[in-house]
């Protein structure tokens, strides 16, 4: 069996629009991140692409998926984060869902067609995130739960 090289990631991969998932098709973990093997080693296939697109990742740091989907190897959709962070985000997104949208403190203007995340600090409601993405809601207000683990700005991981 010939052994794979670096670009042929891109065979495993379904590379579609800018803004959307780009799923990996090949083999899985049983945790559902995409597998890719190289040199005969297994390797995280969105880490991988990170790496391409990104460069080196730094000690301690995670790739966490912006989107939720952990098969997508789209590198807009990947940043480097803490385990803390990336658990922040899952929890505020998907995880535990709550309220008319399924996440505390985030919700949708039906007139305005747009997403909106606030935070109350003393009795003041600020508007974190204010726009037609609900990812980038969830995002805001998942690092405004918990500032002090936020190594990343809201700009950064919006």
């Amino acid at each position: 069996m010939k052994a794979n090289s670096p670009e042929d990631i891109w065979k495993f991969i379904k590379k579609r629009g800018n803004a959307v998932c780009w799923p990996y098709t090949g083999d899985t973990f049983s945790s559902r991140y995409g597998r890719f093997n190289i040199s005969g080693k297994s390797v995280l296939a969105h880490r991988f692409v990170y790496e391409i697109f990104k460069g080196k990742i730094k000690s301690g740091k995670i790739i966490m998926h912006k989107c939720n989907n952990k098969l997508c190897c789209n590198p807009r959709h990947l940043i480097a984060g803490t385990n803390t962070l990336n658990m922040l985000h899952a929890s505020a997104s998907n995880a535990f869902r709550i309220g008319k949208t399924g996440v505390k403190g985030v919700s949708f203007d039906n007139k305005r067609n747009y997403w909106t995340a606030q935070g109350y600090s003393g009795g003041v409601k600020s508007n974190l995130y204010t726009g037609p993405h609900f990812h980038k809601a969830v995002s805001a207000r998942a690092i405004w739960e918990n500032m002090r683990y936020s190594e990343l700005t809201i700009k950064e991981v919006i």
